[in-house]
C-alpha cells in the first residue's frame, strides 16, 4: 500500500496532465480572425491570468493552477496584479514579445515579455488560468505584440 507522502508526490505530475488536457478546451480562439494591424483598444483589462518570471518543468506542469490575476495594459506599461504580487513593466523597457511552448508536446502556450529592470534581463511569462472562464489567448498576444511595437523607446 502506498504511503500517503507517495501519493501526494505524484499530485504535480497529476494536475500538469489534467491542465494540458483541459486548458486548450477553456481557451477563446476567436481572435485568429482579427486582423493583425488591428490596434487593441487601450487600456485593456485581463482578467484570470497567470503570470511567472521563469519558465521551466514546475511552470509547464502547474503554471495554469497558480494564483490568477488581472493584466492591465496600456501605452506606458504592462500591469499584472494578484493577491500574491504586483508586477509593473514599462513599456519603454521591453525588448521582445514571443509565443512559448514548455516542451514539443505541451499544449500550453505562453506569451512571454523579455525587459530590462536595472541591469538586469527578466521575463514576464502570462497564460490562461486552468480553471477560471475563457481567455482570449491570441488577444493577449496580439495586444501586448501591439504595445511592443508602438512602445516610445
Amino acid at each position: 500500500m502506498k504511503t500517503e507522502t507517495q501519493m501526494a508526490s505524484r499530485l504535480p505530475f497529476v494536475f500538469g496532465v489534467l491542465a494540458t488536457l483541459f486548458a486548450p478546451l477553456l481557451w477563446n480562439e476567436g481572435a485568429r480572425a482579427q486582423k493583425p494591424d488591428t490596434p487593441p483598444v487601450l487600456p485593456e483589462t485581463i482578467e484570470n491570468v497567470v503570470h511567472s518570471e521563469k519558465l521551466g518543468l514546475a511552470t509547464g506542469l502547474l503554471g495554469s493552477f497558480s494564483n490568477a490575476g488581472t493584466l492591465v495594459v496600456d501605452t506606458e506599461s504592462i500591469k499584472y496584479s494578484d493577491k500574491a504580487k504586483t508586477v509593473i513593466v514599462p513599456t519603454a523597457q521591453m525588448r521582445s514579445v514571443t509565443k512559448q511552448r514548455l516542451g514539443p508536446q505541451a499544449t500550453q502556450q505562453w506569451v512571454v515579455v523579455e525587459y530590462v529592470d536595472g541591469a538586469d534581463t527578466k521575463i514576464a511569462a502570462f497564460q490562461p488560468s486552468a480553471f477560471r472562464g475563457t481567455f482570449d489567448f491570441d488577444g493577449l498576444e496580439h495586444t501586448l505584440q501591439y504595445v511592443f511595437n508602438n512602445r516610445k523607446k
